[in-house]
């Protein structure tokens, strides 16, 4: 997950209208959709036929363009008799209108109506509606209106919208304050005045640049004189855009207006600049800027604590490795260490630590951080809230309770939805997507995969373009279509340095597709590159173990594989996830049964199926209880997660033991102590002790001598 630009916290959305207005920043309205002359012909000669009162009812239908009272639209067409006006619209299919009241909406049936009607007002008419309409109509609405019915510029009405445009702004509603505010500017008589106006719509749009009026905005600023709000602005516009020199050129033209004014100005433009070259994948210039800022005295905190944030990202992206970040980010902030840590003021570096932490394969420290960061509602971390919702989703994910990791996204979502800027949204969009694909829910996760990676295109950073390309990835993957992982994630591997800090989303489908499609010189390559990304000291984990096994296998040494997979399952490292460990048992199950092991891999495969039915992992157990069932074993009541069976998903003996009950019992059958199991199954050694419990009452037995015997009679095959 990488940085949104530094800039001051939105608030909560302030309470409104449920959408923007259709009609932005003053202009005319147009026509909804080209007029079809057949059509419209038809509609006129219907319209002739209408009583007066009954066309003026229409009329004020057609200008108020959203379903109103009756009463209202009364007031603004000046009908003594709404109720009879209404009759002949009904009778002419021209209105629908639900009568339990005269209170209940009503509205024209289609919009080629409307625009037919619309278009059709004499000018004097037109205006005079909208005028009635905002005084009836409530919120932006109700200021389009008066808007549409100026007959000039009017200086008062530009003064009006501008001060709701503050309120709006002010509770955190910045999509509507941007739209009230060129609005205001666009009626504004003195030349000064407007460009004042343009200038704050500016400075509210560096907060949220994926909002509607940036790009009506970026084409009002673009005639006005170079000035610092206009150029960031304009140059982040151009950056999302992806039009990167145009960008460069406006940062570097603000740098110069700024050389001889206070620090803190000169120090907000050399930020922007700094979030222009972490996403454009300048590194030097990246740690240049930031620790620039960092050698100065006088730095807001806000401000170091970003500067911070870009010495350590590019660091970590030079080196390619999230441990570097780490190291920075260390030697940088030593007061993470301390105390004095768990105090506000801190957020950005938190959330920072947490993401590396997640991203380092570390969930388990990741989620002290990152609950931190949304619980303390830290000001200037206010930006990164979307985003710490969606790392912390993806530390539960790793760390198997992926029904947590889904509630995580979708708030992460909602945050970004709240705030309209789907940016910050991107990363726990696709983590949920990339769980749907796991569960097998191919058609919602196809979907989401579509809407994700078309808000990465619109509106994200590029270098958000890792996360719904993991998210295609893990799909493909799930589908068993390894051409389909390269394909979606060529971009990503062309582009390693801005994607280095998130090379444990990657990489891994990356080489098992590369392995699994017969390149194993290019995956051997990708996994020594994966090894520089997690920490020097590290143990081999589940996921490094397995890879290589898998290029040891298509290279032709299964021995060494099933050796290496052997010692991999019973020393997993503490922060290896479960479906990293099915996938590993799963994959030394097949070793075994290929070498004709057949018990010890129906032990192996029995392991991973539970895991995989535990996570969910519907497509994966089934292809684990196919080879199951290919070896012999016999498991009652098997079926595949998810699926009709219900509580009834996985190897489970015919006296009715759970499924935990069974797993349990067949470990403590090979010889774990209760620790040992409790390890592998991520719970307490307490309730290892219940379960074993019930296992001894249900089986009729007092001792774990008596198990393995109990449990070979039960699943036809011995226990080794």
């Amino acid at each position: 997950m990488s940085s949104p630009s530094p800039a001051p916290r939105p608030a909560a959305a302030a309470d409104g209208p449920g959408t923007a207005p259709a009609v932005a920043h003053g202009a005319q309205e147009t026509p909804a959709e080209p007029r079809k002359e057949a059509l419209h012909h038809a509609i006129a000669r219907t319209l002739d036929e209408l009583p007066e009162p009954s066309l003026r009812l229409l009329a004020a239908m057609a200008v108020v363009n959203q379903e109103t009272p009756l009463p209202i639209l009364a007031v603004i067409a000046h009908v003594a008799d709404p109720s009879a006006a209404l009759d002949d619209l009904i009778e002419a299919g021209f209105v629908t209108w639900l009568p339990r009241s005269l209170a209940q909406p009503v509205g024209i049936n289609s919009e080629s109506l409307r625009a037919v009607v619309y278009w059709n007002l004499p000018t004097s008419l037109r205006r005079a509606m909208h005028l009635a309409s905002a005084e009836q109509v409530s919120g932006v609405h109700g200021h389009q209106h008066a808007l549409l019915g100026a007959r000039r510029r009017d200086p008062e009405l530009a003064a009006r919208l501008e001060d709701e445009a503050t309120r709006y702004h002010k509770a955190g509603d910045t999509e509507r304050a941007g739209t009230l505010l060129l609005w205001s500017a666009d009626v504004s008589v003195d030349r000064d005045e407007r460009e004042r106006r343009l200038l704050v719509a500016a400075l509210w749009g560096q907060e949220m640049p994926t909002a509607g009026w940036a790009a009506a905005l970026g084409e009002r600023l673009a005639l006005l004189e170079a000035s610092v709000a206009r150029n960031l602005f304009l140059g982040q516009l151009a950056a999302r855009e992806a039009r990167y020199e145009a960008a460069h050129a406006l940062f570097d033209q603000a740098r110069e207006i700024v050389r001889d004014r206070p620090f803190v100005e000169r120090a907000t433009v050399e930020l922007a600049a700094a979030t222009l070259h972490a996403d454009t994948g300048h590194l030097d210039a990246e740690e240049r800027i930031a620790l620039s800022l960092l050698a100065q005295d006088g730095l807001p905190e806000e401000f170091r604590e970003w500067s911070v944030w870009f010495a350590a990202d590019a660091y970590g992206r030079i080196h390619r490795s999230v441990e570097a970040s780490l190291r920075r980010l260390e030697l940088l902030a030593p007061e993470l260490g301390a105390p004095e840590a768990d105090r506000p003021g801190h957020g950005i570096l938190r959330w920072a630590r947490g993401m590396w932490l997640a991203h380092s394969g570390r969930p388990s420290q990741a989620l002290g951080d990152l609950q931190w960061v949304l619980r303390s509602h830290d000001g200037p971390a206010g930006p990164v809230l979307p985003l710490s919702y969606g790392l912390l989703g993806y530390a539960l994910f790793q760390l198997g309770d992926w029904q947590a990791a889904l509630r995580e996204a979708h708030e992460g979502m909602r945050v970004a939805g709240a705030r309209n800027d789907r940016r910050y949204g991107i990363p726990a969009a696709s983590l949920a997507a990339g769980i749907s694909a796991l569960r097998g829910d191919w058609q919602e996760a196809a979907e989401q995969v579509d809407s994700v990676t078309d808000d990465q295109r619109t509106v994200g950073q590029a270098r958000y373009g890792v996360f719904p390309a993991v998210a295609a990835a893990t799909l493909a993957q799930a589908r068993g279509e390894p051409g389909r992982v390269l394909a979606v994630l060529a971009p990503v591997a062309a582009q390693p340095g801005l994607f280095a800090l998130e090379q444990l989303l990657w990489r891994p489908l990356y080489i098992e597709a590369l392995i699994d499609t017969g390149r194993l010189a290019t995956a051997r390559t990708a996994l020594a590159s994966l090894r520089t990304a997690i920490a020097a000291d590290a143990p081999p984990t589940a996921v490094m173990a397995r890879l290589e096994a898998r290029i040891l296998t298509a290279e032709g040494d299964p021995a060494a594989a099933a050796e290496l997979l052997a010692g991999a399952a019973e020393q997993s490292a503490d922060e290896d996830s479960p479906f990293s460990l099915a996938q590993l048992e799963h994959d030394y199950g097949r070793l075994l049964l290929g070498s004709r092991r057949r018990r010890p891999a129906i032990r192996w495969l029995l392991s991973a199926h539970g895991r995989y039915v535990d996570l969910g992992a519907r497509p994966f157990a089934e292809r684990c209880l196919r080879q199951l069932k290919e070896a012999g074993a016999h498991i009652p009541g098997a079926g595949t997660a998810g699926g009709e069976e219900g509580a009834e998903t996985a190897a489970r003996s015919a006296v009715e033991l759970t499924q935990q009950e069974y797993r349990i019992a067949q470990l403590a059958a090979q010889g774990l102590t209760n620790q040992q199991i409790a390890r592998a199954l991520f719970v307490s050694a307490k309730t290892i002790e219940y379960h074993l419990g019930n296992v001894f009452t249900k089986l009729g037995i007092a001792s774990r001598r008596q198990l393995r015997a109990e449990l070979d009679a039960l699943t036809g095959h011995h226990i080794e």
